[in-house]
């Protein structure tokens, strides 16, 4: 996808393909060289972001990459259940629906929401570290600079909340994240922050 399009600009035209082809990875390859654009592409769905000039086997290689995780079963994650819904306590996440359901009602999840929560919950209780989060959900290398992780997991947060999901989200601090039933919290309250 290049950014650059006449009439319709790459980022809108990636919003609509990701909208109706949620699994469909997207490479954005493009001039803009801006870290804006790049977390913008990476946060409405791009799976890769290359910048012009580019070297045509590194960009056949980010190809075959991309095609790998797209084809493997699970896309490389170990889940807890087969097929489009994964659970834990009273959430549901429909995988094809992109929605997380509970009996207070659902709510859509963008496409780093829907991956983030879908490895949270491929091992509930278990903490991911933030570096292997961005690897597994953004691909790419860890910044710490970088606050879009915890812009997501204040999302993600917000939409458990709003469906009365009987989870919590916790923060271990300089560490990272997982997911638990209320009531089984592994931490002291002192060390785990729920928001």
């Amino acid at each position: 996808m290049d950014l650059m399009l006449p009439g319709l600009d790459g980022m809108t035209a990636t919003r609509e393909i990701v909208r109706r082809k949620p699994a469909l990875p997207i490479i954005m390859l493009t001039a803009r060289t801006e870290r804006e654009n790049m977390l913008e592409g990476f946060d409405i769905g791009a799976a890769d972001y290359i910048t012009k000039p580019f070297d045509l086997d590194l960009l056949l290689a980010r190809i075959q990459a991309c095609l790998r995780r797209s084809t493997a079963p699970g896309s490389g994650r170990r889940a807890e259940t087969a097929g489009p819904l994964v659970s834990t306590g009273d959430l549901v996440l429909d995988r094809d629906a992109h929605v997380i359901r509970t009996p207070a009602g659902e709510t859509p999840l963008n496409p780093k929401e829907h991956d983030l929560l879908e490895l949270l919950l491929s091992q509930p209780g278990h903490l991911f570290p933030r570096e292997e989060i961005v690897q597994r959900v953004w691909r790419h290398r860890y910044l710490p600079a970088s606050r879009s992780l915890d812009v997501h997991v204040r999302r993600l947060r917000a939409k458990l909340e709003e469906v009365q999901a009987n989870v919590s989200l916790e923060t271990v601090r300089g560490i990272g994240y997982r997911i638990v039933p209320q009531g089984a919290s592994l931490l002291p309250t002192s060390l785990a922050r729920r928001k």
